[in-house]
């Protein structure tokens, strides 16, 4: 009798080990599923906020160069400022269409809304839009006129180059409300990402120890 008590509680003994050994499996593996979830989490944010940091820069440069141009171009036409002009319209165009992939991205982690609220910027994307389109058609009618025989300094150009220079101050104006409100998300993400940054490696850390 004594010996099968001891086989029974031989094979109970045996049988709580396996059930806690896979018990502890189990609990390991749901750790490592979820740090590497996280890892994955924490990569996607990173990549994110990379890909928008260097969208930002790149418009807040060209904006910064465009609005230097409209500067001098609201005061008076010169070749030079209307071709610096041409050049950051034509690298806007190219940011409009990179737009979906750099920016949306983000939205799924960082909220930026507040700050494109606060400084109007659907508003004044309606207007650079506008203004951009504006000038293009003024550019062409002004040439229009110049084939037909019109001077520089008739009146019919002088009209068409006033036009320009009302445009040219309102995109002055508009660019610097998006250049503002650029740099503050630029800082915004940055102290967001530092925060989740920080927030998932000591998350990562805890789990691999």
């Amino acid at each position: 009798m004594e010996e099968i008590k001891m086989i029974v509680i031989g094979l109970l003994s045996s049988v709580i080990t396996l059930l806690l050994k896979a018990f502890i499996d189990y609990l390991s593996e749901n750790r490592k599923n979820e740090s590497e979830l996280q890892k994955q989490v924490f990569q996607r944010k990173t990549d994110a906020v990379e890909n928008a940091m260097s969208w930002y820069q790149e418009a807040i440069d060209c904006f910064s160069t465009m609005q230097m141009a409209c500067n001098g171009l609201k005061e008076d036409f010169n070749t030079f400022d209307y071709s610096l002009y041409i050049l950051t319209a034509q690298k806007v165009k190219q940011l409009s269409e990179e737009t979906a992939k750099k920016l949306n991205p983000l939205y799924l982690y960082f909220d930026v809304s507040q700050i494109e609220q606060q400084y109007d910027t659907t508003h004044s994307l309606y207007y650079i839009i506008y203004a951009l389109k504006e000038i293009s058609n003024l550019d062409q009618k002004a040439k229009e006129l110049s084939d037909k025989g019109f001077a520089p300094d008739s009146i019919e150009i002088k009209n068409v180059m006033n036009q320009g220079k009302v445009l040219f101050d309102g995109l002055y104006k508009a660019l610097g409300v998006h250049i503002e409100s650029m740099a503050k998300i630029q800082r915004r993400l940055r102290l967001e990402y530092k925060k989740y940054s920080f927030k998932d490696e000591k998350k990562s850390w805890w789990h691999l120890n």
